[in-house]
């Protein structure tokens, strides 16, 4: 059985992956401002699905990076900087996306239909 956790990153680094062709390493290791952005997108979108605790395990940053990465996408989103939005929801389309996926690998593997 997964665990939550681990259920929220791999949907989280394989829409990652996806959409813009980074792994876990690159979110945990690279802070040129690019991967900072994109960083920013996957933790935001995770706070939605579990803890900040929890987020902050999986990028391996401090509780008060994952709130500042959290407030800055905000912004980010509030005043429309260009590209980044549209970056968002291409992941947050690829997250669902992937999420779906595996659900009906779980319902074919478990044999609900």
């Amino acid at each position: 059985m997964i665990t939550e956790k681990e259920y929220f990153k791999r949907v989280a680094i394989d829409a990652a992956q996806r959409v813009w062709g980074i792994t876990l390493n690159d979110l945990r290791n690279r802070s040129d401002e690019e991967l900072v952005l994109m960083r920013q997108i996957v933790v935001s979108n995770l706070s939605d699905q579990i803890d900040n605790r929890m987020i902050s395990s999986i990028i391996d940053r401090s509780e008060s990076t994952v709130e500042t990465d959290i407030l800055n996408h905000r912004d980010m989103i509030e005043y429309g900087y260009e590209g980044y939005k549209e970056n968002a929801d291409e992941y947050i389309i690829a997250f669902e996306k992937i999420e779906d996926e595996m659900h009906m690998d779980a319902e074919y593997n478990n044999h609900v239909y």
